[in-house]
């Protein structure tokens, strides 16, 4: 798509016989360069003039062609006071440029002090040519470079969203403006109205009960604090329970992130991750604090993203971490505790028809309130209800860890892959490198020597590339390193 700049442009130079800037028409430059007699003395400027003329239309019509060679434009899509925009693509690859998400965006502005001021769904495209939507923020022709002290005395932007201090005081600043218009675009999608900022403020126009009520529900049981992470699908905040100040974990998972869904007794598509975590409370008679996977408090699902409220061990970190602070490796003695640990939850998941998908140290916790480690599970977001004869063909998870079978075909199934990936945790935990399974399977990553004799078997036999000839997990709960 073209910007302002580029359509102002295009409709300058778009028609050869129009004159831009005093330049002869293109009949004029064509008997220009006919024979001509002698010109009068007097005519030499003028001469003089035509060639220049010539010579910036030429300048116009090479910066035509070079556009027309490299973009084609095609319907108009709009029409404002300020141009008009057609729609194109890219000649070379006819990609459209992507971003982020709306407030990732915002964000993205903020850091490089600029100011969009007009924010609205108008100014939003949303990409549809896969199953997650895709956000995209287009016309900054009221923006304005921004510095963080800035207070605007003058409103550019739509003025039925104008913020409420404007509206008291006329005055404005970016950030407090930029939220207000996020909130705008937000209600004016979950409602089928038009938002204007005198009638929100006088209580004419009123947020959905329904959506209050979730939501007011989640803050009247729980309090919300600091963050404590941020991945691809979501960010996690600590929190307590009020009733009891009970530690917390509350994820956010943007709905356009619940990458996996699994359909409920009742037909209702629900989130995969709180599927599975129902399915396991269920299997466990009181799972919380008992079970090696945390357990799922509270859930709430609203339109743009779901909330999960998760069991917050305390204290704990995760075994990146817990590695990172014992020196980038750990002892065998105690890696093996660990190990343990972790196939009896994989089989607990197993029992369960559970496959994890992305097990790996960042998605483990160390209880460290005792003299010995105690492992939790957690972040079941790439998870699924597994069958035994189930063989997958699409990869969730962490692509660094893939199983050779899927660099091989592109299949995979539940059991070799978790087993191949308990050999992964382990890896990580004696040796100070980071695991990438290509690295593995070119030798360009080898297993210590210095490991024990049944250390050594257990972890080659987890890393085997063939997937038959890999143990099952019940089999390595009965290995000779364990005994």
């Amino acid at each position: 798509m073209l910007n302002q700049e580029s359509a102002s442009s295009s409709v300058e130079s778009g028609s050869s016989s129009n004159n831009v800037d005093g330049c002869t028409s293109d009949g004029d430059i064509r008997r220009s360069n006919r024979k001509r007699k002698a010109l009068p003395a007097e005519e030499t400027s003028s001469r003089k003039r035509t060639k220049k003329t010539e010579t910036i239309q030429d300048q116009i019509d090479a910066q035509r062609a070079e556009f027309e060679e490299k973009y084609e434009e095609k319907n108009q899509l709009g029409k404002g006071g300020c141009g008009s925009v057609f729609a194109g693509c890219r000649r070379e690859d006819h990609l459209p440029i992507i971003i982020q998400p709306l407030v990732d965006a915002a964000v993205h502005l903020k850091q490089n002090s600029i100011f969009h001021r007009d924010i609205k769904v108008e100014n939003i495209l949303i990409e549809t040519g896969s199953d997650v939507p895709r956000l995209r923020l287009i016309d900054f022709g009221l923006s304005c470079i921004n510095k963080k002290t800035s207070i605007y005395r003058t409103f550019y932007g739509t003025s039925a969203h104008v913020p409420p201090e404007w509206l008291s005081s006329c005055t404005y600043s970016a950030g407090p403006t930029t939220v207000w218009q996020v909130g705008v675009v937000l209600f004016e999608m979950l409602h089928n109205k038009e938002f204007r900022s005198t009638n929100f403020i006088r209580k004419n126009l009123r947020i959905s009960s329904t959506l209050s009520q979730v939501f007011a529900e989640f803050e009247e049981k729980y309090e919300e604090k600091n963050q404590l992470g941020k991945g691809g699908c979501g960010s996690v905040f600590a929190g307590c329970r009020r009733e009891d100040n009970l530690p917390v974990a509350i994820k956010h998972i943007p709905k356009d992130k619940v990458f996996c869904k699994h359909k409920d007794k009742n037909g209702r598509q629900i989130s995969v991750e709180v599927a599975v975590m129902l399915k396991l409370e269920g299997s466990t008679a009181s799972s919380v604090g008992h079970s090696a996977p945390v357990s799922l408090l509270d859930w709430y699902d609203l339109q743009q993203e779901l909330i999960l409220v998760l069991e917050r061990p305390m204290p704990a970190e995760d075994l990146a971490h817990y590695i990172e602070e014992h020196g980038g490796s750990l002892q065998e003695d105690e890696a093996k505790i660990i190990i343990q640990q972790l196939v009896d939850a994989a089989v607990h998941l197993k029992q369960n028809s559970i496959f994890h998908r992305d097990i790996k140290v960042e998605n483990i916790l160390i209880e460290t309130g005792s003299d010995v480690p105690r492992l939790r599970l957690i972040d079941f977001g790439m998870s699924c209800i597994n069958k035994k004869t189930s063989i997958y063909r699409t990869f969730y998870g962490t692509s660094a860890h893939v199983p050779p079978e899927w660099l091989s075909s592109c299949t995979y199934s539940a059991g070799p892959t978790t087993v191949w990936q308990v050999g992964v945790v382990l890896f990580e935990m004696l040796h100070n490198k980071e695991f990438r399974s290509t690295n593995f399977i070119r030798k360009k990553l080898k297993i210590s020597s210095t490991l024990s004799q049944d250390c050594l078997d257990f972890l080659e036999q987890c890393l085997t590339k063939v997937p038959k000839q890999r143990p099952t997990l019940e089999q390595l709960l009965n290995h000779t390193w364990f005994t």
